[in-house]
């Protein structure tokens, strides 16, 4: 039985999958559930934490054997993560096969930038918008300046680009304008049309260059003697108070010492690697404030990456130990493309809403 309580949660879990060879609801046994989890339907069992210990661990002793699937928890007590490793360590699964990702924990180095993901302005944009509490319309706003904005970045820095450049670019209109326009003289020179929309939109909607009348005339005004930018013209950001939230989220990530190392990692492990690889992924995320977005930020370009591979042939065990803590959307996604792109993914929650209950209902 689901007990709802008064916060409409649900403090069970529950296991998603879908048959191969028809759409038609089935139930398997505790026994048989361990044996089909490349399946995405649902059974509403309401899976104890002790169960979901024994799936993590049936999955590990299949990776150990050297079966092809991968496993994904993303969490924030760390609870599952210590009793794995304590698995991991006496299965002597290699390191190279785990990562492991915290926002809290300096006991682990592991690194993952999803700036260096291929679709990253479309994940992490909209990771960054819907962590903020604010009007949906100004999400909207913010969302679609960050996509531009880590276009660039992406443009500018190449494999360099990390979450600190993205921080100077929205905070420095100046420095901003200047790597603009850096990247129209190379523009000019390799003809990139990419490169050409990212300059036309940031000349044609978000710089304002400032002017001042002398001697009957409009001319530039510029920064004074001494300033960093001595002698250039004075720009600003039409949108400057439109992602002041967003600037503020960037400087907790870049001043949270352990999230910013995790982030800005020069790691080249990539989101598809969980799908493409038996790996093993641990996202420890954290209770403090903005603690839920570096797992938001993989589940966002996890789905991205299901969208574009079929995994039938690669089963994937996902679990998000609580739901509260993360943005749905990503795992929505999942729950309506599941059937039509046959992905091997299955999911499990310890506690999850009654919106995403709602969500899998309908699925079904």
């Amino acid at each position: 039985m689901f007990r709802l309580f008064r916060n409409k949660m649900i403090k069970k879990a529950i296991d998603i999958g879908l048959k191969k060879v028809s759409t038609k609801p089935i139930l398997f046994s505790d026994t048989d559930r361990f044996f089909h989890e490349e399946f995405f339907e649902s059974k509403k069992t309401g899976k104890s934490s002790c169960h979901l210990l024994r799936r993590i661990t049936n999955n590990l002793v299949s990776i150990a054997r050297g079966e092809t699937r991968s496993l994904i928890v993303v969490e924030e007590k760390g609870t599952l993560l210590r009793s794995a490793e304590k698995q991991m360590n006496g299965l002597a699964i290699p390191p190279t096969q785990v990562v492991i990702l915290s926002s809290c924990n300096p006991h682990f180095d592991s690194g993952w930038n999803p700036l260096l993901e291929e679709h990253a302005p479309l994940t992490v944009s909209k990771a960054l918008a819907r962590s903020l509490s604010i009007d949906e319309n100004v999400k909207n706003l913010i969302e679609r300046d960050c996509l531009w904005m880590i276009r660039l970045a992406k443009a500018f820095f190449h494999e360099d680009v990390n979450f600190t450049h993205l921080f100077h670019l929205y905070k420095d209109p100046r420095y901003l304008a200047n790597v603009v326009n850096q990247l129209q003289e190379i523009k000019n020179t390799n003809k990139n049309p990419e490169w050409s929309s990212i300059v036309d939109y940031f000349n044609n909607y978000i710089f304002s260059y400032l002017h001042r009348e002398h001697e009957g005339a409009m001319v530039p005004t510029t920064y004074p003697e001494g300033h960093r930018y001595e002698g250039q013209q004075i720009v600003i950001s039409r949108h400057e108070m439109i992602n002041l939230e967003l600037v503020r989220l960037l400087e907790k990530i870049l001043s949270n010492r352990q999230l910013s190392k995790t982030l800005n990692s020069t790691s080249s492990f990539r989101a598809r690697d969980a799908i493409n690889s038996s790996k093993i992924v641990f996202i420890h995320s954290s209770f403090l404030e903005g603690g839920g977005l570096l797992g938001n930020l993989f589940l966002y370009a996890f789905m991205m990456e299901l969208e574009e591979r079929s995994t039938v042939g690669h089963p994937c065990f996902l679990t998000v130990d609580d739901a509260r803590g993360y943005d749905l959307l990503p795992i929505e996604w999942i729950l309506h493309k599941g059937k039509q792109f046959k992905i091997g993914v299955s999911l499990s929650f310890q506690t999850y809403t009654k919106s995403l209950l709602m969500e899998i209902n309908q699925s079904s």
